[in-house]
């Protein structure tokens, strides 16, 4: 009776662990950028890694050293733990919420960095002690207890998404608050002090989730708007709000502001919802939008728009009298707004298209339908999905492969219309998508790409307001050149709309544009550029990441456009310091101080693990959230099956017929042949039933995932002959984790997400090596 109560106590914790964790990539995916959503699994992993590292330096405060590892004043303090955990989290959330200036650039700021991880660090702390005391309280039942865990981390990332659709986070939050308490009710009977303590969270916890939980005060950095609707879900939080404003971001409209209602996808991609009574003829302002150049060249087209938004370029296409009209938009509670509250104000658009809710690699896969015209307005980064744990969200429509398959779905002399913001500096974005069409129409044999492409560009409107933005550009692009006639439109619409247009066979084109189209000069264009405009790729999908490799210590050169961008990455090398003299502070040099270290090759072993482990995990998330379409279900079929797989795998590496070296070698050639498996196989059913997407990733991470859980028990069995080499191993495993977690996505920005894998599995080798070693 008393191991079940155990387990189920261990089972809460692990759930509220796993809950805080998530909710708090999905609130730094608002609050700051998508390259910071996997902070939070970053800095739980160190406090879980501190927690562990405190049980094994002070096992008589925590009553370790019983007939199977524990004593009572164990439980007591498992429970004192789980309590402190819930005060923890319950007062660190709204104190990491006003520093949400702590990554800012400046440097006046860089000291609030480590205050914001501290803050994180504390609740995790206090969780990953009270479970290390509950797994080393029953040693004999090590193995069932920890599978008990990793089922309620496993559950946890089931249940936020599902959670997310009706509570917001600050609510989840506060009623992952409450789990701990459970927990040390469930292990040990409180005295009447922390009863009542406890009673007196639980009272403010609910009280805080009734009233709406904690209201997010900044946004991307800004100030938070006022808004009518705010709906959330596992990727995106959408906000609604009134403007005044013209929704026309370019060209010569002169008239009054139009009424509009503008989404906020994460507080950094809006799109306008224009008012409207149904007839979408009247609406002539969207004529002069440079978004609309596509139909001064193409009438009567069918039409395939990626990325509905609020419905401003559906809108336009059905202005232009264009009735077979279909658009691709993934996130449900956009499209719910529009069906639902803003439906009549929109003049019931949805009403009159074809809408498909789905990701559009995953559609176009698919799908065998040829359009005239297909249209991908401003989709942004900051549009893009981002379930946090791991998953890097740079958007895969902006990739070498999705516009090759994008090239794939138009008719012969259909065109494909991009827009994209036009800033003073260089014109890295509408560089790099010259070099993206570029290499889209050499899929199709087209050697010479300059007859296909035309170029609108316009100067910002006078209401508009884009930050740093300019103007914008229209890239239209087609498989076949352009005929005479569609060259003629183009300049009469250049002309009509006060358009800059280039179709690149006449003289008025940028020399550096010429340039990167002349197959005898691209290759030049590209190590003459001063930024990165190589078009992206799958493994890269980066592109809203310009730096070059080598330039990465030059960022104060840069315009401040260009400082945007670098941005992420001045401010990942930060984190990557801040954790490291963390880890160094937190967990290395008391285990110095307090134990003699083992010998090397044995620190080299669990050092190797923990770096393959996560290394392997961020690759895994990242490649599969592609394939599968959507975040979510890379999510489950990731991060939850490969949770379970590892607990499977520790479990059967009880068996005495199991040995760490053969083990390390096959999980290497396996994470190698993933490797080859995802980027040459996978691609293949992108487009198949969902059904056999998740069945063939699942799969694909169950093997690696049973491996993976191996070689951690294996080492400490074989190598961990005393107390202190347990401390040391446990400890230096946490740490390689922690700064794998960082580090990968260094990787994938600078050398790709192939790299990411490779060294993973080399990271696992280097540990079969190390091993080998030390038994010789």
């Amino acid at each position: 009776m008393q191991l079940k109560r155990e387990a189920a106590g261990l089972f809460f914790l692990a759930l509220a662990t796993m809950l805080f964790e998530l909710i708090l990539t999905r609130v730094l995916s608002v609050v700051f950028w998508y390259h910071f959503s996997f902070l939070a699994i970053s800095v739980a992993m160190l406090g879980i890694t501190v927690g562990s590292t405190a049980v094994y330096l002070y096992p008589n405060f925590f009553g370790l050293g019983g007939p199977e590892g524990g004593t009572p004043l164990t439980l007591k303090r498992v429970a004192q733990g789980a309590h402190a955990f819930a005060w923890a989290a319950f007062f660190s959330y709204p104190a990491q919420l006003q520093l949400t200036q702590a990554f800012s650039a400046q440097p006046a700021a860089v000291w609030q960095t480590p205050l914001f991880l501290i803050l994180v660090l504390i609740p995790f702390a206090l969780s990953g002690m009270s479970i290390s005391l509950l797994l080393t309280y029953r040693l004999r039942s090590s193995g069932l207890l920890y599978a008990v865990d990793l089922t309620g981390a496993a559950l946890g990332c089931l249940l936020v998404p599902c959670l997310l659709t009706g509570f917001t986070p600050s609510q989840i939050m506060l009623l992952a608050c409450l789990l701990p308490l459970v927990a040390g009710w469930v292990v040990d009977r409180p005295d009447a002090t922390r009863k009542g303590s406890s009673a007196l969270l639980a009272l403010l916890v609910l009280v805080g989730a009734g009233l709406g939980g904690m209201p997010l005060k900044v946004v991307k950095e800004r100030p938070a708007d006022p808004y009518l609707y705010d709906l959330w879900n596992s990727y995106s939080r959408v906000t609604v709000r009134e403007q005044a404003a013209s929704p026309l971001w370019l060209a010569h409209y002169q008239g009054p502001p139009i009424q509009s209602r503008n989404i906020l996808i994460d507080g950094g991609a809006g799109t306008d919802v224009l008012q409207s009574d149904g007839d979408f003829s009247k609406l002539d302002y969207l004529a002069t939008d440079i978004t609309s150049a596509v139909y001064y060249l193409k009438k009567n087209a069918s039409v395939l728009i990626i990325g509905c938004g609020g419905g401003r370029d559906v809108a336009t296409a059905l202005h232009f009298g264009n009735t077979d009209v279909s658009t691709i938009e993934m996130n449900s509670n956009t499209l719910s707004l529009l069906r639902g509250p803003l439906a009549a104000y929109s003049g019931h658009l949805l009403d009159k298209v074809k809408v498909h809710e789905e990701e559009a690699r995953s559609f176009l896969s698919g799908h065998t339908e040829s359009y005239d015209v297909i249209q991908m307005s401003l989709i942004d980064t900051s549009a893009a999905v981002a379930s946090g744990a791991y998953l890097l969200t740079e958007h895969s429509l902006y990739t070498q492969e999705a516009w090759t398959l994008i090239m794939h779905h138009l008719k012969p002399d259909g065109v494909f219309s991009v827009t994209r913001n036009l800033y003073s500096g260089w014109p890295q974005e509408v560089h790099r998508c010259l070099t993206l069409a570029k290499q889209a129409l050499a899929s199709l044999g087209v050697t010479d790409p300059r007859k296909h492409i035309i170029l609108f560009e316009g100067r910002l409107a006078p209401h508009g307001n884009l930050d740093a933005a300019t103007g914008m550009v229209t890239l239209l692009v087609s498989p076949t050149p352009f005929s005479d006639e569609m060259l003629a439109r183009a300049h009469e619409t250049e002309t009509r709309l006060q358009f800059r247009e280039r179709d690149f066979t006449r003289g008025n084109i940028r020399e550096f544009e010429l340039k990167i189209l002349n197959p005898d000069t691209y290759a030049d264009s590209l190590r003459e550029a001063p930024v990165d405009i190589s078009p992206p790729t799958d493994d890269r999908p980066f592109f809203f990441f310009p730096t070059k490799l080598d330039d990465l210590l030059k960022l104060g050169q840069r315009n401040q456009t260009a400082l945007f961008y670098h941005k992420s990455v001045a401010l990942l090398v930060q984190l990557l310091f801040w954790v490291s003299l963390l880890l160094l502070g937190l967990v290395v040099l008391p285990l110095a101080f307090k134990r003699r270290p083992p010998p090397s090759l044995h620190l080299t072993y669990f050092a190797g693990v923990g770096f393959g482990f996560m290394l392997v995990e961020v690759a895994l998330m990242q490649m599969l959230s592609l394939y599968l379409g959507h975040p979510f279900y890379s999510l489950v079929a990731v991060l939850a099956i490969l949770l379970l797989a590892s607990g499977t795998g520790s479990f059967l590496s009880r068996s005495q017929r199991l040995q760490s070296h053969p083990v390390l070698v096959l999980l290497t050639l396996v994470a190698l042949i993933s490797l080859v498996g995802i980027t040459h196989s996978l691609w293949a059913g992108i487009g198949g039933p969902l059904s056999t997407r998740l069945m063939i990733s699942t799969l694909l991470v169950t093997p690696l995932g049973l491996l993976m859980g191996m070689p951690c028990p294996l080492g400490f069995a074989l190598m961990s002959k005393n107390e202190t080499e347990a401390a040391w191993c446990w400890g230096l495993n946490g740490a390689s984790g922690v700064l794998a977690s960082v580090s990968a996505i260094l990787i994938a920005l600078l050398l790709g997400l192939k790299t990411v894998m490779l060294l993973g599995a080399c990271a696992y080798a280097v540990s079969a090596l190390a091993l080998w070693r030390s038994q010789k």
